[in-house]
């Protein structure tokens, strides 16, 4: 029973959310108010930095290894353990609870190392810190937080409000980037690197709801793959501003080639689908590739740029609104 789940008293107040217990997860943030999209949600700074391989160390070691290797580890894990234990050495009583009420999903580790690993954010690439209200926020495959962003001028990590998020409502940032995985695939992720099965919105609908949700994930991803990386820009038209018109009714004024309008097409197909899955930071991310394509090319003839701009985004209609997307069990309701 989640009742008998106790909330310790070390967590800092928090003005925009509360730690309670989650079914199926021990403790999450909630809303203790209404937040708006956009709101600076957590902007709060580190517990401790720990310089170590971060990135090789703490996410991808492997569980084959021969005995040697293994030994190799676990000299690596006590010296990690020993770091960090000197480091809180300098820390209040509070703090030093503060670390240890966290979870721990490596009772295998030096108690210390084991806490960090299951709750350290990467700030850059061998760097990773802890963070205490962030550590409260659960994964979600479809988060209503924004990735973390670490500030180094100013030593913060900060998160915003990916959509209008309700007074009662859990908390949730994606910790893998699982945007184009099925739900299966999902679990697979988690548990291999996090050490846990996801129990988000996402992963715990009904066989139906599941069933229509990795169809759109897997057309998204099918789509996905029609879109140039890095992020376009305004240049993605250089090479075929040559192009002849595309038909009667999308004949362009000699500012733009098929290769950009294709892309254009196919953000436009992504985007509801992306809606309706909650993928609301893949949603922002494809508003301003739109923004930006839009803007390369004059319209159809007689159209001006302003108006073509405001024709690519207004026939997406109200597909783009709302607040949970269409990630709910309506068939069990």
């Amino acid at each position: 029973m989640i009742t008998s789940i106790r909330v310790p008293t070390t967590i800092p107040p928090h003005p925009l959310f509360n730690v309670e217990p989650i079914a199926g997860k021990e403790l999450g943030a909630v809303a203790n108010k209404p937040i708006k999209k956009g709101d600076l949600v957590i902007s709060e700074r580190p517990l401790f930095l720990f310089d170590a391989p971060f990135s090789a160390f703490l996410f991808s070691r492997s569980a084959d290894l021969d005995p040697e290797e293994n030994s190799s580890f676990s000299a690596l894990d006590r010296h990690i353990g020993r770091a960090i234990d000197q480091l809180m050495e300098f820390k209040s009583a509070q703090d030093k609870q503060c670390l240890m009420d966290l979870a721990n999903t490596h009772p295998e580790l030096p108690s210390t190392y084991g806490v960090f690993k299951t709750n350290a954010v990467c700030t850059r690439l061998s760097q990773g810190g802890l963070f205490p209200h962030l550590s409260r926020v659960n994964s979600s495959c479809r988060p209503n937080l924004s990735r973390p962003q670490w500030d180094r001028s100013r030593g913060l990590i900060e998160t915003w409000a990916l959509r209008d998020i309700e007074l009662g409502e859990e908390l949730g940032w994606m910790y893998l980037d699982n945007s184009f995985r099925t739900s299966e695939e999902r679990q697979e992720e988690t548990l291999r690197v996090l050490g846990f099965k996801c129990g988000c919105p996402g992963c715990t609908l009904c066989p139906l709801e599941r069933g229509l949700s990795d169809d759109r994930v897997l057309r998204l991803r099918e789509l996905s793959q029609m879109l140039p990386s890095p992020p376009l820009s305004s240049s993605s038209s250089s090479s075929s501003t040559s192009a002849g018109p595309l038909d009667d009714s999308e004949e362009v004024n000699g500012s733009i080639g098929r290769e950009t309008y294709d892309q254009i097409q196919t953000i436009k197909q992504m985007l509801p689908l992306a809606s309706m899955e909650g993928m609301y930071d893949l949603v922002n991310e494809l508003n301003e590739r739109l923004r930006v394509l839009s803007l390369t090319w004059g319209g159809p003839r007689g159209m001006g740029r302003l108006e073509w701009v405001g024709e690519v985004f207004g026939d997406l209609g109200s597909e783009l609104t709302g607040s949970n997307g269409g990630l709910s069990c309506r068939c069990c309701i």
